[in-house]
């Protein structure tokens, strides 16, 4: 059953890329994007039987997805004018450094939406993940304390409910 609902799944996820590329509604088009999506789908869905990315399909999950998708909007935005007027102001202090965080997450999916909404966000980028030692290493533009539980939470505490969220 769990092989038949990720087929399908993934097919239908590919199905919706492929009209968003094409963006044409041409049944010759359609034609070719059902055959050739099945097929593409046919080799790789095995490579989706142990991931939760598809719990994004579940329409339960919708309402989350997108309350996720305002809040790193907004995250992006705050963190595009902070890191713009420390550009344009020199008397506003940058002190750039690496930051340990404690990091741990229920699955791979979490701690690659925790890292890509950190990277995304000005200021920040995710370095490196320590998955065995349940660590992330940050370079932050402006670090604000010293204090891991502080740091996370400034740097990533839009963003892990929703990683818990979706992909626990």
């Amino acid at each position: 059953m769990k092989k038949t609902e990720t087929f399908f799944g993934v097919w239908i996820l590919s199905m919706i890329f492929w009209m968003l590329f094409t963006w044409s509604v041409d049944i010759q088009e359609i034609i070719f994007g059902i055959i050739l999506t099945f097929v593409v789908t046919l080799f790789t869905y095995d490579l989706w039987l142990d991931t939760k990315l598809l719990n994004v399909l579940n329409p339960l999950n919708w309402p989350t997805l997108f309350v996720y998708f305002l809040v790193l909007l907004r995250e992006i935005v705050k963190a595009n004018v902070d890191l713009a007027l420390r550009t344009l102001n020199p008397k506003l202090p940058i002190y750039p450094g690496i930051v340990e965080i404690d990091a741990d997450f229920p699955s791979d999916e979490a701690y690659t939406l925790i890292a890509n909404s950190i990277t995304l966000t000005p200021g920040t980028i995710t370095m490196e993940i320590d998955e065995k030692n349940k660590k992330m290493y940050i370079h932050w533009i402006h670090v604000e304390t010293e204090d891991p539980k502080e740091g996370a939470e400034a740097i990533y505490g839009f963003a892990e409910p929703f990683a818990r969220r979706l992909f626990s």
